[in-house]
């Protein structure tokens, strides 16, 4: 990348290129060398950091994945500058690269003036591999140099390497010293181009002669070729070159200088006849003409050498067979004149060679004065690279250094980026000026923020929730420093926020403006609501609940509810127990040993604990327990008393100690109880296990004991166990709740493992006896019991809704209260219905033949009932119902049921709507009814439900008709339960 500026093209073309690669299965090394003459360019490219304008230029996809927002600017992300290398370079001054893939010289060219880019052009050539590719501007072309590049995309200026038949190496630029121009050896020089009217010349002299000619440079090497100068060409074994001399058939090889130098010196044309060749065995006389060409500016430059077949050479017979006549004397004349020819060639040898001597000298002595400035300067370069070693060696330091710290930098912006995204807590930051700075991706559902909003002031954007004193809280933070907080209510969708203003402080503890934070607690005051009415809902749970003692005490064990179910079971009144210590309930030698406070510091410190023992009535009679103490606590965590539940199981009790008493069935209970038994080390080393616990684990006795009984802990629970055990010690007591493998059937189940140490007279532990209690069924039970809460509070609440709007719809029209009853009746019924199906469904059938149940038999043949097996959901059953108990008043006291004339046929079927799905369609026809012609249809509270409300609650289409000889209604609703 030639002239890469501030870097934007290069990063563009990294960009590109990796977004290629990410579609290929192994994608190469790339790397891109971005060059200028401007270091100060070069920084800003190294950077990598640029306007926020660029928003403008680039897809958000594209500006998201490459590009990191830091303040006003957009930073280029690593794994792209890694990528790019930017270097001062100079394509004129500088040595080039070599084997690179793509060039990009774009709107450079044009720049420079022909000479030059006839110079940098091939030096493209040399530093491309084979096929390489060039790219160019609008503007710039390689048109003079068709050898070297052909072009892929002509309007694109996209060039392809070419393979030129005659490699010739440019003029590489070095910046060091060279020897002049004029001291070089001519013949060494690189060959030149071929002028155009050259070209036309050469053609011109290859009519005018021999077919066959080659076309040199001023040092001899070969330009241009004709076609059949193979006969007159033999190489020189080693390095290809082009040079003539080195070329031409060794035959000739002298005869080919001398007329050259003799061209350059006279600068005429030379010929030489009859020069003799041998070939394959034969020889053959050509005649050699060496006409050097001018061009219109300087000296000789070039030489065109012209091969002209002659006669074939006479053989020994045939100068044998000649005789002393006129012939032979110009057969001698000829020798002669080819020994002249000879001497003269010797005498311009050398000529040249002393020639070539003295200019040897005179080099000798320039190479011998280079060498001193050489190693002169050679010194200079050691001293030199000594310094720039050291200031290397600490360079190295410092970017280390920096690049740790870069690093860090990185991870600490990107940990907080990741922190503030995944908070989901709208966040939104202000300077002393009110002016928006940074956001959370949350805060734009409060207010209309986009990218190009950073800096705006806040009073500028509009917001989505009421809060016309945010700039005044801000202000005020601004000049109190003090944190404000209040809640918000969002009028246009209901949500409920915490808002919380403080002041925002840098790392030296500089006001730079606020934090805003907006917290939803929508969800929080649902909770409120939903908890306050739970807590009505468990006082009338509590009342009514008379086969449990029900009461809370406070974090002191005093008394601060006392439910009528607790009354029942220990005799003191509300007004007796509240204020006092929940310890009168437990029996003095309990009190003596601090059971009660044990109890309650184990529910404190595990959440809950068990509360099965002997208590106190106010009496003075014993009540044997069974239930749970439950730790309460505030929203913030903190203890707010306790729930203790217990259910009066005396008889239970007595019952089982009676027949504890019995030795048999004492050594039963050891065995046989479905509790596991163990003994222990007071580190957890097991023992003993019992046969339950061999048999339940399906492990030895030798696998249980030590450590081995965690084999049959799960492995999540495993730290637990061990925690718990950690802490025994120091406790007393261990308990803790785990699950064991089951080796029936691999089955993990919940256990509650409690363990005491047994004590010597001295009170020290000798071993651990411990149970673990198999508590899985009671966990299921307490889960399945608030699913069974949940579903009453809906259906409560669906219940009570349709009685409050049919008490409402009976007032409003003046109806009667035994109507009001009737309805209430017909929801009962329902009621009734779902609660013997159990599964929240009742079946259609089920409920017409109890509304008519209630008003006639439905046995009669006036009735006919049919239809398949359909269920209604719980939400339908209300409203179907009381649309069937209208049908059926309405039929018993003006229609087919009124005094047993008339007929009722009530029919159902499902049909399958292709865009609604299933769907219930029931008709109900009486017949046999007379009505008078002139009765006008009334319009109540049953035929509003019947036509509107089953409309609007169950999506309903309802036909009510009312013909001469009775009531045609047809209900069609969607049904969602299977048929």
């Amino acid at each position: 990348m030639i002239g890469c500026s501030t870097g934007e093209e290069a990063y563009s073309l990294g960009i590109l290129l990796r977004e290629h690669m990410a579609t290929l299965g192994d994608a190469p090394l790339v790397q891109i060398f971005a060059t200028d003459l401007d270091g100060r360019a070069l920084a800003a490219a190294r950077a990598a950091r640029y306007a926020a304008t660029i928003a403008d230029d680039m897809s958000p996809e594209r500006l998201a994945r490459w590009f990191v927002k830091e303040g006003n600017t957009y930073c280029v992300v690593k794994e792209l500058r890694e990528m790019c290398i930017f270097s001062q370079h100079s394509i004129i001054k500088d040595a080039p690269f070599s084997r690179l893939d793509i060039v990009s010289c774009r709107n450079l060219l044009i720049y420079l003036d022909a000479e030059l880019q006839n110079q940098v052009i091939p030096l493209f050539h040399f530093a491309l591999r084979p096929d390489g590719v060039l790219f160019l501007g609008n503007s710039e072309n390689v048109s003079r140099h068709t050898n070297l590049f052909a072009p892929l995309e002509n309007r694109s200026r996209v060039f392809r390497r070419l393979e030129a038949p005659n490699r010739l190496l440019p003029n590489f630029p070095f910046t060091v010293a060279s020897l002049p121009a004029e001291k070089l050896p001519a013949r060494n020089a690189p060959p030149s181009t071929i002028e155009p009217s050259l070209a036309q010349r050469a053609e011109r002299f290859a009519e005018r002669y021999a077919p066959a000619y080659v076309i040199l440079d001023e040092g001899y090497n070969v330009l241009h070729f004709s076609a059949r100068t193979g006969r007159y060409l033999d190489p020189v074994g080693g390095a290809a070159t082009l040079n003539l001399l080195q070329l031409i058939h060794p035959d000739l090889r002298f005869d080919v200088r001398e007329a050259l130098s003799r061209a350059a010196e006279a600068e005429e044309t030379v010929e030489l006849e009859n020069r003799r060749i041998g070939l394959n065995g034969h020889s053959l006389v050509a005649d050699l003409v060496v006409e050097p060409v001018k061009h219109a500016s300087g000296p000789v430059r070039s030489y065109f050498v012209l091969f002209k077949d002659g006669h074939a050479a006479p053989g020994p017979e045939q100068i044998a067979a000649t005789t002393a006549s006129s012939d032979q004397q110009a057969y001698i004349q000829q020798l002669e004149a080819e020994l002249r020819e000879t001497r003269e060639r010797l005498q311009a040898t050398a000529e040249e060679a002393e020639t070539t001597s003295e200019e040897l000298k005179a080099s000798n002595e320039e190479y011998q004065s280079l060498n001193e400035e050489l190693q002169s300067a050679n010194e200079e370069l050691q001293t030199s690279k000594e310094e720039l070693q050291s200031l290397n060696e600490e360079l190295t330091t410092v970017n280390g250094e920096l690049s740790l710290r870069v690093q860090e930098l990185g991870r600490t912006n990107s940990d907080l980026k990741n922190f503030l995204e995944s908070t989901q807590i709208a966040t939104i930051f202000l300077d002393n000026e009110l002016r928006v700075t940074n956001y959370t991706p949350a805060v734009t559902e409060i207010f209309h923020l986009a990218e190009t909003d950073a800096g705006r002031p806040i009073g500028h954007i509009k917001s989505r929730l009421a809060y016309d004193d945010l700039q005044a809280d801000a202000r005020r933070v601004l000049r109190t420093l003090a944190a404000a907080e209040r809640e918000i209510e969002s009028v246009v969708t209901g949500a409920h926020y915490m808002v919380r203003v403080l002041p925002y402080r840098s790392i030296d503890n500089f006001i730079a403006g606020v934090v805003i934070t907006f917290a939803d607690i929508t969800a929080r005051k649902r909770a409120e609501t939903d908890l306050r009415e739970s807590q009505e809902r468990f006082r009338l749970v509590a009342e009514n609940a008379r086969d449990y003692a029900i009461f809370t005490v406070d974090p002191e064990n005093r008394i601060t509810d006392w439910y009528p179910s607790a009354e029942a079971v220990f005799g003191w009144t509300a007004d007796e127990a509240i204020g006092q210590t929940g310890s009168i309930l437990y029996t003095p030698a309990d009190r003596r040993h601090g059971e009660d406070e044990k109890e309650l510091e184990e529910a404190r410190r595990e959440g809950s604990a068990l509360n099965v023992r002997w208590h106190l009535r106010k009496d003075g009679a014993r009540v044997f327990i069974e239930g749970t103490t439950r730790a309460l606590h505030h929203a913030d965590g903190s203890l707010r008393g306790f729930l203790k539940i217990g259910q009066d199981t005396t008889n239970r009790r007595e019952t089982h100690e009676a027949l504890r008493a019995s030795e048999t069935r004492q050594r039963a209970l050891i065995e046989g109880i479905p509790q596991l038994v163990w003994r222990s080390a007071d580190d957890g080393q097991w023992t003993w296990g019992s046969p339950q616990w061999l048999s339940f684990t399906g492990q030895t006795q030798e696998e249980s004991t030590g450590m081995g009984w965690l084999e049959a802990v799960h492995p999540d629970d495993r730290g637990a166990a061990l925690e718990a055990w950690d802490r025994a010690g120091p406790d007393g007591v261990l308990n803790v709740e785990y699950r064991v493998r089951r080796a029936a059937d691999g089955a993990w189940l919940w256990h509650h493992t409690r363990s005491l140490p047994v004590r010597d007279a001295a009170g020290r532990a000798l071993e651990w006896l411990g149970t673990s209690t198999d508590i899985d069924a009671i966990r299921q039970l307490q889960a399945r019991q608030e699913v069974l809460v949940n579903e009453l509070q809906h259906r409560a609440r669906n219940l009570l809704g349709v009685v409050s709007a049919v008490a409402d719809r009976t007032v409003k029209q003046g109806g009667s209260v035994e109507a009001f009853e009737e309805r209430l009746q017909a929801l009962g019924r329902a009621q009734a219905l779902l609660s013997q199906g159990g599964n929240d469904t009742v079946a259609v059938g089920d409920l017409v033949r109890a509304e008519l149940a209630a008003y006639t038999d439905e046995a009669s043949p006036a009735v006919a009932i049919e239809g398949p097996e359909v269920r209604l959901r719980a939400r339908q059953v209300q409203n179907f119902a009381l649309a069937l108990h209208e049908l059926t008043t309405n039929a018993v006291k003006y229609g087919a049921l009124r005094d047993g004339s008339g007929r009722l046929s009530v029919t159902w079927d499902v049909a399958q709507d292709p865009r609604a799905g299933q769907r219930l369609a029931l008709s109900w026809i009486e017949s046999g009814v007379a009505i008078p012609r002139d009765a006008a249809p009334r319009r109540g509270y049953g035929t509003e439900l019947i036509q509107e409300a089953l409309a609007y609650a169950l999506q309903a289409e309802v036909a009510y008709v009312l013909e001469s000889d009775g009531v045609r209604c047809r209900i069609e609703m969607p049904v969602s339960s299977p048929v």
